[in-house]
């Protein structure tokens, strides 16, 4: 039964990671490999299955809820934190963001109080 639903989460949720299609590595290049699946210890977070990162609008909900953003050396990733999770940060690789979805990302995160946009342009991210 698990694996019939597996399947049919992966049919119908099926994308792309940008990760897959512009790093080198050992994958396949073909597109619509990827889905978006909830993994044990993420609550209802939903996480790519091929780089593990975090679906950008549960970020900009996590956000709304109170987490906050931690940015890394590395121009396309960030850290997504928040108490209840003890110490347990999330990914957000940027690559997965519409532009749309990082304006409002943007903005909702500088409606909480922080002093600056985190979530860059397309242009910014590798």
């Amino acid at each position: 039964m698990l694996r019939r639903f597996s399947r049919w989460m992966r049919r119908k949720g099926r994308q792309t990671c940008p990760r897959r299609m512009k790093e080198a590595g050992p994958w396949e290049y073909k597109e619509m490999l990827d889905f978006w699946e909830t993994r044990k210890g993420y609550g209802k977070m939903r996480l790519c299955s091929f780089c593990g990162g975090v679906h950008p609008d549960d970020v900009i909900e996590a956000t709304r809820q109170g987490a906050w953003i931690e940015k890394t050396t590395k121009n396309y990733k960030v850290y997504l934190h928040k108490d209840e999770w003890k110490g347990r940060q999330r990914k957000v690789y940027l690559q997965h963001f519409s532009d749309e979805q990082r304006e409002r990302g943007n903005a909702v995160y500088m409606a909480m109080g922080r002093n600056e946009a985190v979530l860059w342009s397309e242009g910014d991210v590798i």
